[in-house]
């Protein structure tokens, strides 16, 4: 008997346990490429940085982010990682790590390179999962950004055409 589950899957992705330290070490070392065409701007506002980075802090659950190594990873100069999904979290902890923004404690800004070593180790001990996208065509990263970015919160409808535009819809 035909099985219509597995019929229907289009590519495999695994998940890993990643904690902010080991997305802070990649983000020093320029790894990552946060500008894929389907890729909206940053839009985040002091509001959400600040609410993203307190949850860091407080421990919560941070959801996932979904990260697809290019195909010359081994090989590339410059960033092989490319977010798919995740670019508003990642973009914020960006920010706040080159001291771009700061991390409002107690009603007072706070910058990266003020807080003490343990501070900053004590920062990078929670989680984000990633989704990682091994092998993952064009076709399918656009197709996981559409599955995740279409159905939560709303993208613009002309960053929808956008991408299906350039999904070749």
């Amino acid at each position: 008997m035909e099985n219509r589950i597995r019929s229907l899957r289009q590519f495999r992705a695994g998940t890993s346990e990643y904690s902010i330290d080991g997305y802070i070490h990649w983000l020093k070392n320029d790894a990552m490429f946060f500008d894929a065409d389907y890729q909206r701007g940053y839009v985040w506002g002091e509001e959400q940085q600040q609410a993203f980075l307190h949850a860091i802090v407080a421990g919560f659950p941070l959801g996932h982010v979904a990260i697809a190594k290019t195909p010359d990873w081994c090989e590339k100069e410059g960033p092989y990682l490319e977010v798919v999904d995740g670019k508003q979290r990642l973009t914020t902890l960006k920010l706040f790590i080159t001291n771009s923004i700061p991390f409002i404690i107690d009603g007072t800004p706070v910058y990266w390179r003020e807080l003490s070593r343990p501070e900053q180790l004590a920062f990078g001990k929670t989680s984000l999962p990633a989704v990682i996208l091994d092998d993952a065509g064009r076709n399918d990263l656009l197709n996981y950004f559409i599955a995740v970015n279409f159905t939560g919160v709303p993208q613009s409808e002309e960053h929808k055409r956008h991408v299906l535009k350039l999904k070749g819809e």
